[in-house]
């Protein structure tokens, strides 16, 4: 007969293996499925991250005044399609009722799914197309200290002076060269041939920087978070993935189909950094 510590090692593995199971199922359903907005209720996993937006009066016009904002976001590790109309979808709004789920901001650097109610971006504090109202979440695992930045940090980059009158966040577009940092990741994203179809397109490797403050390119494209990077073949980008990045190259608008950010940056040099936390 099976011992006592057998059957608990017996039972952790079965709990191991439903979880495997059943994580891969979300990731095969966000992945096939149009999803609906709400009241339909929705399960969907990835990783708790947050960016940094500027906020009021002016969202980014007037980044001497205007407020920062810095709502948390799941970044999904496929593309999810919603209501018939949105496809390549990698980074949703989380919105929590604080009521509920009073310390919420500890989701942020950890695995998660979470169930909840879709919606469509309607005020200036909605930052990404489709937001998720949170109903239930349940931890997988944490992820690496870079996702767990802190409110602090991005404050201390914001507070940095402006240099020669240019305001703060402020990055010049191609041929210029642009200096910027944040932390650097990639999503997946669905490419030819229809860009968008699970069933159909090529799944792609899309680095992507999150910065650690609101950029403004060439005072034109306002309150940008995060820009795809497209690397030469010389830089092996992959082994600083997760970890804070110094990149310099020059920006310019999304021209593309396979450009899915406004920015894109060609990248010039990737140089790790050091950031206090």
């Amino acid at each position: 007969m099976m011992n006592e510590s057998a059957r608990i090692k017996m039972l952790r593995l079965a709990v191991c293996i439903a979880l495997i199971l059943c994580c891969g199922r979300f990731a095969a359903a966000q992945a096939t499925d149009w999803l609906d907005y709400g009241p339909a209720v929705v399960a969907l996993r990835g990783k708790v991250t947050t960016i940094v937006k500027y906020g009021p009066p002016g969202y980014g016009e007037s980044p001497e005044i205007d407020a920062l904002e810095i709502p948390i976001v799941l970044v999904l590790p496929l593309p999810v399609r919603v209501a018939e109309t949105i496809t390549n979808l990698t980074h949703i709004q989380l919105v929590f009722d604080t009521s509920g789920f009073p310390n919420y901001r500890t989701y942020i650097g950890k695995e998660v799914v979470v169930k909840g109610e879709l919606f469509e971006a309607v005020t200036g504090h909605h930052f990404t197309p489709v937001l998720l109202e949170v109903l239930e979440v349940k931890i997988i695992s944490a992820a690496n200290s870079a996702a767990q930045r802190s409110e602090k940090r991005y404050l201390a980059e914001l507070a940095k002076p402006a240099k020669k009158g240019v305001p703060r966040g402020w990055v010049p577009r191609k041929p210029k060269i642009a200096q910027l940092e944040g932390d650097l990741t990639q999503v997946v994203k669905y490419g030819a041939p229809n860009y968008g179809d699970p069933q159909t397109d090529k799944k792609l490797d899309v680095p992507l920087l999150m910065l650690l403050a609101p950029a403004i390119v060439d005072m034109t494209q306002e309150n940008v978070g995060y820009v795809q990077l497209v690397f030469p073949k010389n830089i092996r980008y992959q082994r600083y993935l997760d970890r804070t990045v110094r990149v310099t190259g020059t920006l310019s608008e999304a021209s593309e189909k396979y450009h899915f950010t406004d920015v894109i940056m060609e990248v010039k040099t990737l140089q790790a950094i050091e950031t206090k936390k």
